[in-house]
């Protein structure tokens, strides 16, 4: 195995809502520029988990929120033995 050849490069745009109560919910991908399904599937995980402050007015807030991803050099992945 050699170097990864599918280096996350680009931006996943994700979308959720914050409720009054500070939770969130509907997270969802609403784009994936780098094509790596898992993870898109991860940040959602992520973000589901995630908690706000309450909100001082009734209803809810919409993100939209782009993460940029970037390798700055390429990743070996390959396990080398000590000899």
């Amino acid at each position: 195995m050699g170097a990864w050849s599918a280096a996350p490069n680009g931006t996943i745009r994700v979308r959720f809502e914050i409720r009054f109560d500070g939770a969130v919910e509907k997270v969802g991908i609403e784009e994936n520029q780098i094509g790596m399904a898992s993870l898109g599937c991860c940040l959602v995980a992520r973000i589901e988990t995630w908690r706000f402050t309450e909100l001082v007015t009734p209803g809810r807030v919409i993100v939209s929120y782009p993460y940029a991803f970037e390798v700055a050099q390429p990743i070996d992945l390959q396990w080398r033995r000590k000899e």
